[in-house]
Parts: C-alpha cells; structure tokens; sequence
C-alpha cells in the first residue's frame, strides 16, 4: 500500500513528521487512493494518535477528508471514525471542541447523504411484493 510509509511517519510520533504525513495522507485521499484496508489502517492509526493528544485538530481534519472524498470506509471502520470525532468533542481545548463538534455534524451529514444515495440506486432494483404481482399460473381454490 501506498500509505503505509506515511502511516509509520505517524508513528513516530514526532509532531513536525506526523503534521508531513498526514497531509500526505490527505492528500493521496482526495485522489482516491486509498483502498478499503488502508483506510482502516488510517483511522487505526489516527485513534492511536488521538489517545496520545497528537495533532488532534490535523486528525479531525483527516477523519473529514477520509469520510466526504471517498465511500471506502463502512461498518467498524466509520463507527469508530465516528467515535474519535466524539471522543475529541469532550476535550478540555475549546478549539479542538468546537472543530470537532462541526466535524461530527459534517460527518452525520455525509453518511446520511450516502444512505439516501443508495437507496435512490436501489430504488430500480426493488420488485413489488409477491403478494402484489398478477401471477397467471395461479390456481384458483375452491371450498
């Protein structure tokens, strides 16, 4: 994978290289880069950071871009995005509280307008309920 030079940076831990990385990691986002995997190893790597109070507004930052350019992240993956930008909206910092407060309320936003979105892709797909359809191979019953 392309990112994971970019995610061991983040793992040093040392603020200048971590800042390079992430935006890098943007970066190759926005471009759609990233696949399923590795965006799971990102938002691995970006909770990692949250709990060590690194770069958290960069970290909200990357959650955001992560989650509008792109439909990789699903499941456990976006829960936990989720839960990071919730567990940065009850810092002690007021800016980190109040980006992350905006940021969950784009995040809600986004993922909402993915599920109307594929509904509307679906909504060709449905069939009507059995029940519904004429079936001229139906036998009528008599009692």
């Amino acid at each position: 994978e392309v990112v994971q030079p970019f995610l061991m940076g983040c793992g040093t831990k040392e603020p200048k290289i971590t800042q390079l990385c992430l935006a890098a990691i943007q970066r190759l986002m926005s471009h759609e880069v990233v696949s399923e995997v590795a965006a799971g190893n990102v938002i691995n790597m970006l909770w990692q950071l949250m709990e060590n109070s690194l770069e958290e507004l960069k970290l909200l930052q990357t959650v955001l871009v992560l989650l509008t350019t792109n439909t990789v992240v699903h499941d456990e993956v976006l829960s936990k995005a989720i839960v990071l930008c919730f567990r940065l909206h009850f810092t002690k910092d007021n800016i980190t509280n109040n980006t992350a407060a905006a940021t969950v309320r784009q995040v809600v936003t986004v993922v909402f307008e993915r599920v109307v979105a594929e509904d509307e892709c679906y909504k060709g797909f449905i069939e009507e309920p059995v029940g519904n359809q004429g079936n001229s191979n139906r036998r009528s019953v008599s009692t």
